[in-house]
């Protein structure tokens, strides 16, 4: 008989408290902005930072929330950041920021403010002190937060400003405006996931032309080493910042050339819908035990939480089965070691022949659609100081389903992910792909007549034979968009600089998979921010 698994609490403990966001435990804050008060506004912060505290607050409470026109610069600065010992940046253990950023070229981080205080609505990362108070564990869900290329490095921006982190999470490029950053990191998390590894996962389930990065500090090379890729339970002990050691996702340039910005757009021929099969979870999971190598034993260990999915762990390796029949698997702990990247050709083979032997193409039609490698890089302050060079530990390959001739183009959905690292040791398998057992002309239910999802767009400007492809874009961007008035009441600047991505294929978010429209927008919000938006409309014959 399985067991129900219990919600794990970030510090190892058990469930003591319900959700609170009004204490002075000095657990956890959070500050989201949508409306500025000199920027452009933005869409989904709330919902992102909802997602974030939403979690860990049912164990302990949170301190404080602050949204819009409370959020202000004494937050971020060192005179007032634990201001009465409860609210500020440096007021609590770990503390989660959703809004605009931008970092200039002396690695100056900037934050636009919601509202103003001392005349001021921007915050500068040279103006803040972390970490001799509170603070251990920083989460930036901004753009251009913890950069790590083109000259930058997490010691230039945050050195100065470390006074005791463990560790500091962010973006070294401009991020998607979406509501699921905050709500897939714990999801990632509880899977048995160090935070840096939810962390980026999180962020790879929402886009892959985005680069999250995470930083951690220590003593000595293996203590910020080991903090990096095993830490998964809030501490409060502070950490040194004599070594920092950091690491990212970027995908290869291949990704480039397998979707060019100005793709063009050609209507299909055929977009009939996708019957999607359900799968008997029980069944996957003993498949999965059997061809994944684990006994009869770890079986027997086998736990299932409330929502139906289900969560295996054995020594190093892991197990997650979700209820709609994804699943993720951890084979082997990564060699971070080993510097020497292997052979991308080696380690495609690898990967196409764990495809066969574990029959992760049976049934379905995959097509390599991503290259994506984790870079990793050091650095430390002892004596003059010293950075290293960054260096690829592991490459990952993204095999798209393709249904009726078009892929899956989903990030969370239709995808084979396998991961090598440079010894050529496979050690991670992820799967969201879907069984089709009928294609259709008629949805179970008519794409523009299902209700509206919390915080997502209608869907108006669907895509017919003789309908513009443009004409439908625009509709969903401008809804996204918000182009109204700022806080102080000038206008905002919301202008589409580029087009980054544009594709047509299968959604299979749903329980049946629909033809879409997809299309990333970067967006010009003025006042130096920028802002990805993805905007999809759905294809009908």
């Amino acid at each position: 008989m399985l067991t129900t698994l219990k919600n794990e609490s970030p510090f190892g403990i058990g469930n003591i408290a319900k959700v609170v966001v009004n204490g002075s435990q000095d657990y956890y804050g959070a500050s989201s902005i949508e409306k500025f008060s000199s920027a452009s506004p933005l869409s989904l912060t709330h919902e992102d930072a909802e997602g974030w505290l939403d979690y860990p607050t049912q164990f302990k409470p949170a301190n404080f929330w602050f949204k819009d026109d409370a959020v202000k610069v004494w937050m971020y600065e060192e005179t007032y950041d634990n201001w009465q010992d409860t609210y500020g940046a440096d007021a609590v253990l770990a503390f989660y920021h959703s809004g605009h950023g931008n970092m200039d070229s002396n690695g100056v981080f900037q934050l636009p403010m919601g509202g103003k205080w001392d005349n001021r609505d921007w915050a500068f990362s040279n103006n803040m002190a972390f970490g001799n108070e509170q603070a251990r564990y920083h989460f930036w869900s901004t753009c251009l937060s913890l950069r790590v290329l083109g000259g930058h490095d997490p010691i230039r921006t945050w050195h100065n400003v470390n006074k005791g982190m463990r560790m500091i999470f962010g973006y070294e490029t401009t991020s998607v405006d979406n509501p699921n950053y905050g709500k897939f990191f714990w999801e990632e998390w509880r899977k048995n996931k160090s935070f840096s590894q939810a962390f980026l996962d999180a962020s790879w389930r929402i886009s892959n032309g985005q680069a999250p990065s995470v930083c951690a500090m220590g003593k000595t090379p293996q203590e910020a080493n080991n903090r990096l890729y095993n830490e998964r339970f809030f501490s409060w002990d502070a950490a040194s910042r004599d070594y920092y050691h950091w690491r990212w996702f970027y995908a290869s340039s291949v990704a480039a050339d397998i979707r060019a910005a100005d793709a063009q757009l050609v209507m299909p021929k055929d977009s009939k819908i996708a019957i999607l099969g359900s799968d008997n979870i029980e069944a996957t999971l003993k498949r999965l035990t059997s061809a994944l190598g684990y006994g009869k034993k770890s079986m027997a260990n086998a736990v299932i939480d409330k929502q139906g999915n289900y969560y295996l762990k054995d020594k190093n390796t892991n197990l997650f089965v979700g209820k709609d029949g994804r699943f993720d698997a951890k084979l082997a702990t990564p060699n971070t070691e080993n510097h020497n990247q292997i052979d991308t050709k080696k380690a495609q083979k690898i990967a196409e022949n764990i495809l066969s032997n574990h029959n992760l193409n049976q049934g379905v039609t995959l097509q390599l659609d991503n290259i994506r490698y984790e870079n990793a890089c050091t650095g430390n302050t002892v004596g003059s100081g010293e950075i290293g060079k960054p260096h690829v530990i592991g490459t990952t390959f993204e095999f798209r389903q393709i249904i009726n001739g078009m892929k899956a183009i989903n990030a969370d959905n239709g995808v084979v992910r396998i991961s090598i690292d440079n010894d050529g040791t496979i050690t991670h398998i992820h799967n969201s792909t879907r069984e089709v057992i009928d294609l259709s002309n008629k949805p179970r239910m008519s794409p523009n007549k299902e209700p509206k999802e919390p915080n997502q767009t209608d869907y108006k400007g669907i895509i017919t034979p003789s309908g513009d492809f443009e004409a439908a874009f625009n509709a969903q961007l401008d809804r996204f968009v918000k182009s109204g008035a700022k806080s102080d009441g000038t206008k905002s600047a919301t202008n589409p600089t580029s087009i980054k991505q544009s594709e047509i294929g299968y959604d299979l978010s749903k329980d049946y998979g629909k033809v879409v429209a997809r299309r990333t927008y970067e967006i010009d919000m003025g006042d130096n921010c920028q802002k990805l938006y993805k905007v999809q409309v759905p294809i009908l014959d």
